[in-house]
């Protein structure tokens, strides 16, 4: 009887022990769960800001790219009776093509602010009203530059959002401005409805002063994020404010708003992740959030298991039983995490992202990179990147200093660019580990670069019109008096003078045929028009520009090399400017070797992005070109040939070369050549 008694308390003790071990191990497992949907939840919502900005900073600067052609019409900007014409072709196409422009309403605002034509019928008060103090309106006037604004108030009964590109004359008159409208309940739909995260999360997208600009609940339309919150205790208001400062300061991060409303059925926290978003230079913040029962529905699905768990050890009676039912529940456990990792893994695959664990000693303690989870790796610089010394920019030691989420943006030695995001791990109120999240947005910034292309482009267009201005007047005011000098000095040569008189004379008729030599090519440059573009054979090109200098090739014993592709695809161009561009470079590329070389023809095709283009290059084996001249050859009127260049060669090949929708590169190094480019569509 007493060993029974003896043996029944051995075998509660050890059932009750078991017990504490399994509800600890729960515990830690589902501590651990909560934590992984917490950063799955943050994932989801940044992927989420990504795909929404990027779509809608695409979708705006394809708008402003359409309606800035028309304000290079210079019919269009100089008569008005032609304006109607051509705004309605443009409507026309956009409703023909049934795309994401076919409901917006389209408008020309002349100079005094009035409404001149809108696109559909404007109700009469709409279009007779004075829009002259429109911010937007005021800003493209001033900056005659494409600005950008979100009406809040109800015009013909909608919200709009409005791109007014202004329309200038080459005088730099300012001569009105073209207005988009797009309703904001189409944009709301087409891009915040889609990305819509889980079962209450909504994006919004509000600009420096905390207003609310685009949202799924439209009756928050319009409200400002610092004041339209009474509904919130002090406190929630506070942090929701201290939130907004947060996101004004930082371009992108996370953080955890407590939403403790009084007396409302409202969530005990929101979930917030924000970035910064540029349209059309101007500043606007993205916010993504999500309240904690979309996090605990990502948990709801394995909290059975845990009740299952302690119900089953508690009804157990001996410690056998207790040991093989907690086996079986743990292998359960580990094909659920097993699962849940794999699904992590497959996301973080197609977001091209990394996680790591990295602990005050700039240790990794934990990574999902690739795929695959690790433990305990080692130091961070070498884990991460491969380096034997801390890299020299850091966001985690940001984190452990000021306790906040740091964000930073680079580029690593593989010209591959990466946005870090850092976010601390607080146990107790201590930050213990820093999770950091890197992810690739090379092809972001590329879209970056080729928006500075676009704008370096612009400018080139506009250095040329100067010059084009300028070479008119100087030809127009230059030409007549240079020719009355020309034919007074060579009827002087006429009556045989000799000695100073005769060499005076023939320095100065040299001298006007190469002013005037000069002016040519300022007419030329003058009268450049569009470009007639058809299909090119380059390699008969070449060939055509080859016999032209044929004799000085003789003369100089210069030795041609010529490697073309078999089958050089065509390319779409001005068969006439790519000619006088290629003859440009082949002369400047005799200069280079007055002592004779040898002359590069070639021509392949590259692909770039996806884009397939004909490559025709130029190369010789002269004096090349010093390093601090490079980066200034195509500048007009610079020149390094003394008084025999005029400085306009180059100028003029790659404005030809970019009319035609191509790229011109140089490669060079003194004493042993030049190399240039030309990369065109085929």
């Amino acid at each position: 009887m007493p060993s029974s008694r003896r043996l029944k308390r051995l075998i509660l003790g050890i059932s009750v022990v078991l017990v504490a071990i399994t509800a600890l191990a729960v515990w830690q497992y589902y501590d651990d769960l909560l934590a992984h949907e917490h950063y799955q939840l943050v994932m989801d919502q940044h992927q989420a800001l990504h795909q929404v900005g990027s779509s809608l900073a695409a979708y705006v600067e394809t708008l402003r790219r359409e309606i800035s052609e028309l304000t290079t019409n210079e019919a269009f900007v100089l008569f008005p009776e032609v304006r109607r014409g051509v705004l309605q072709q443009k409507f026309t196409s956009w409703r023909d093509r049934q795309d994401q422009f076919s409901n917006i309403a389209i408008a020309f605002i002349n100079a005094a602010g009035r409404v001149d034509i809108a696109l559909p019928e404007l109700p009469s008060a709409v279009e007779g009203s004075s829009l002259l103090e429109r911010p937007y309106f005021r800003k493209a006037r001033q900056d005659l530059q494409p600005s950008l604004s979100f009406v809040m108030e109800s015009l013909a009964g909608a919200r709009w959002l409005t791109i007014a590109v202004p329309a200038v004359s080459f005088e730099g008159t300012f001569e009105g401005l073209i207005q988009v409208m797009i309703p904001l309940n189409y944009l709301v739909n087409r891009f915040f409805l889609p990305a819509r995260l889980r079962q209450h999360g909504d994006i919004l997208l509000a600009n420096k002063e905390g207003r609310i600009l685009l949202y799924t609940k439209a009756e928050s339309i319009g409200k400002n994020l610092r004041e339209g919150t009474e509904e919130l205790s002090g406190e929630a208001r506070q942090a929701l404010q201290r939130l907004l400062q947060e996101a004004l300061a930082n371009l992108s991060g996370q953080a955890i708003l407590e939403w403790d409303a009084d007396g409302k059925a409202a969530p005990l926290q929101k979930y917030v992740s924000y970035e910064r978003l540029l349209l059309l230079e101007q500043e606007f913040i993205l916010f993504a959030a999500n309240g904690e029962t979309d996090l605990a529905g990502g948990l709801r699905g394995s909290l059975w298991r845990f009740v299952l768990i302690l119900t089953a050890i508690a009804g157990l009676g001996v410690a056998l039983a207790s040991i093989g039912l907690n086996a079986v529940e743990k292998r359960t456990a580990a094909a659920d995490a097993l699962r849940e990792r794999e699904n992590l893994a497959e996301l973080m695959s197609i977001m091209g992202t990394r996680l790591y664990l990295i602990d005050r000693r700039m240790r990794v303690l934990w990574s999902f990179t690739g795929g695959a989870e690790k433990t305990a790796e080692g130091p961070c610089q070498t884990v991460i990147w491969g380096h034997k010394r801390l890299c020299e920019t850091c966001s985690v030691p940001l984190v452990f200093e000021s306790g906040k989420t740091q964000t930073m943006e680079f580029r690593d030695d593989e010209q591959t660019w990466w946005r870090a995001t850092a976010f601390p791990v607080r146990r107790d109120d201590e930050i213990v580990a820093v999770f950091e999240l890197l992810v690739e947005i090379t092809a972001e910034k590329s879209r970056e670069m080729e928006m500075e292309r676009s704008r370096v482009m612009a400018q080139r267009a506009e250095q040329l019109a100067i010059v084009s201005q300028l070479a008119s007047g100087i030809v127009h005011d230059a030409i007549n008096p240079l020719n009355l000098i020309s034919l007074r000095a060579q009827s002087q040569l006429l009556m045989n003078p000799t000695g100073e008189e005769a060499e005076f004379l023939h320095r100065v008729v040299a001298t006007v045929e190469r002013v005037a030599g000069l002016l040519d090519k300022l007419r030329r440059l003058s009268k450049t028009q569009h470009p007639e573009r058809t299909a090119v054979d380059l390699v008969a090109l070449a060939s055509r520009c080859l016999e032209l200098v044929q004799p000085k090739l003789r003369e100089k014993g210069i030795q041609v090399v010529q490697h073309f592709l078999h089958n050089l695809p065509m390319v779409h161009a001005d068969a006439s400017a790519l000619e006088q561009v290629l003859l440009n470079l082949i002369l400047n590329a005799l200069d280079a070797m007055p002592e004779g070389g040898i002359l590069t023809l070639a021509a392949e095709v590259e692909a770039t992005n996806g884009h397939r283009s004909a490559l025709l290059s130029v190369a010789d084996t002269g004096v090349g070109i010093p390093a601090e001249n490079l980066r200034r050859i195509f500048e007009p009127f610079f020149t390094t040939k003394g008084e025999r260049g005029t400085g306009l060669g180059l100028f003029m090949s790659k404005s030809l070369i970019e009319a035609n929708h191509g790229e011109i590169r140089v490669e060079s190094e003194p004493n042993k050549g030049t190399a240039f480019h030309l990369a065109l569509p085929i």
